[in-house]
């Protein structure tokens, strides 16, 4: 067996670009799983934004695989406030994860969720969140081989659809 050999470091300012291409990859895989994300025109604009505040910000986590100086994965965690109903104030979130097709199954997105969570443990959070997409199966199963389990499910319904009853039981 081939070893595999990668770094997991945080991101800093100079990853933009990269982060910026792997989070592209990213959409597109989903986009080729039939998932409708909908993005607006200057999506990639307003993503770059959204990753600069978070290499900013000290709650969040953004972080790199790398093999050989190439960029071939990157994971992203914050902090985000729970309802005021809830027992736990605050929440993890692991909001994007992305692993290069060749480096999937040889650690590196296990190491990435590993420094993830790490990162949210040590902020004092006893959970984290991850959203995965219904017609990506493959990453379902990668999240419940890293102890995740399904607790809530998100639902979407289109507003524009036409003869859809909002609210109505089927």
């Amino acid at each position: 067996m081939r070893r595999c050999e990668f770094t997991i470091r945080r991101a800093g300012k100079a990853d933009a670009e990269g982060l910026v291409s792997l989070w592209r990859k990213l959409v597109s895989h989903h986009e080729a799983l039939g998932d409708r994300h909908g993005l607006s025109p200057d999506a990639a604009r307003t993503w770059t934004k959204f990753l600069r505040e978070h290499l900013r910000a000290k709650t969040s986590a953004v972080l790199v695989a790398e093999s050989a100086g190439r960029l071939i994965g990157m994971g992203m965690a914050s902090v985000r406030e729970s309802p005021p109903t809830s027992t736990s104030r605050r929440r993890g979130t692991i909001t994007d994860l992305y692993v290069e097709p060749e480096w999937r199954r040889r650690g590196a997105g296990k190491a990435l969720v590993a420094v993830l969570l790490e990162h949210l443990r040590a902020l004092g959070l006893a959970e984290a969140d991850v959203t995965v997409a219904s017609v990506n199966p493959a990453a379902a199963l990668f999240w419940e081989k890293m102890g995740a389990v399904e607790r809530r499910r998100v639902m979407t319904i289109d507003l524009g659809a036409a003869g859809g009853e909002s609210g109505a039981a089927p």
